[in-house]
């Protein structure tokens, strides 16, 4: 097992894991339990969350394929309780020029760049990005941010372990497959990852099915809680 563990907390929001969640996808009863044991556990932990605006191409009101979900603002836009730390920062859709709010009273904004992200990250603060479509990297500032997180833990066996919400061609693979793509160590955390059926051509496949072949094609690993924490 690599030196550095990452954890990449994928979209485990209210609307998609409480069962009166706006676009709520059913999972094993330890998928829970395992997303806040590796929230819990893992000393750095980055992530992502669906931040919608009530415009969203794809809610079916404005002609998309899904319901309103994870509007910012509302309950359902919520990390559920098992996947929020101590220490959170949630990153938003911008072209870089972040600023964050006074530490000190009086002593103006912060500029906040891929510097200030790995010291955030390497400390254990939660560090999570907004987007609003599948991948992570959706967020203008993750590749940057990400490249900066792993040249400063400085480290040639770094693991991102992706899990949450869900697998089957949706959000927690095109994390995975988004991180592989630059060259990063990749693993999914099966029992810690919800799985949606796809349609594909009018008939049912199984998402769990579909995210083992893509992986075994991308060389990404899968693994079990259990090996991350052991």
């Amino acid at each position: 097992m690599p030196k550095v563990i990452i954890g990449v907390d994928v979209d485990t929001q209210i609307d998609f894991v409480e069962e009166n969640g706006a676009l709520y996808v059913s999972a094993e009863a330890n998928v829970r339990q395992n997303i806040g044991k590796l929230t819990q556990e893992l000393d750095y932990k980055i992530g992502s969350v669906d931040s919608h605006a009530y415009d969203a191409w794809e809610f079916s009101e404005n002609g998309g394929p899904f319901p309103a979900h994870c509007v910012k603002g509302t309950e359902g836009w919520l990390k559920i309780p098992e996947s929020r730390s101590v220490k959170m920062r949630f990153i938003p859709m911008s072209e870089q020029n972040l600023v964050i709010g006074e530490n000190q009273a009086h002593s103006g904004n912060r500029k906040y760049g891929p510097d200030e992200f790995s010291n955030d990250v390497m400390n254990g603060v939660q560090v999570i990005f907004e987007k609003e479509v599948y991948s992570m990297f959706a967020n203008p500032n993750a590749d940057a941010f990400i490249k900066r997180l792993t040249e400063k833990i400085s480290s040639d066996e770094i693991l991102f372990a992706v899990y949450g919400y869900c697998t089957g061609g949706y959000c927690v693979d095109a994390a995975a497959l988004g991180l592989k793509e630059r060259g990063y160590n990749v693993a999914i955390v099966e029992d810690a990852t919800a799985s949606l059926n796809i349609s594909n051509q009018g008939a049912q496949q199984n998402g769990a099915k579909v995210t083992r072949s893509m992986a075994n094609e991308k060389g990404i690993l899968l693994l079990k809680t259990s090996d991350l924490l052991n």
